[in-house]
């Protein structure tokens, strides 16, 4: 007779095996878990997980009167509000 396995059991375990560099087959294996199992628990240790979609949160923009580029060596530029596009794209 097979071993019921418990949710508080399979979370950690499927967590677990995302981290590892095992295959299904092998983890399984090695935690004496049939590949049926672990499917039926990862499918729904998936559907537990937030969405991508939940995890950011939707940002408002700032009203300012200049348009700020930063670039990634921190250089900061900034031009007024309604500068000509072509001014813009020559920064």
């Amino acid at each position: 007779m097979s071993k019921q396995r418990t949710k508080s059991e399979m979370y950690p375990l499927i967590a677990s095996w995302e981290s590892s560099t095992q295959d299904r087959k092998e983890f399984c294996d090695s935690h004496q878990l049939t590949l049926a199992t672990f499917s039926y628990w990862r499918t729904k240790y998936l559907k537990s997980q937030p969405s991508p979609g939940e995890l950011f949160t939707e940002l408002q923009p700032t009203i300012t009167e200049k348009i700020e580029i930063i670039y990634p060596s921190g250089v900061k530029v900034s031009v007024p509000k309604h500068s000509a596009p072509s001014i813009v794209l020559d920064v």
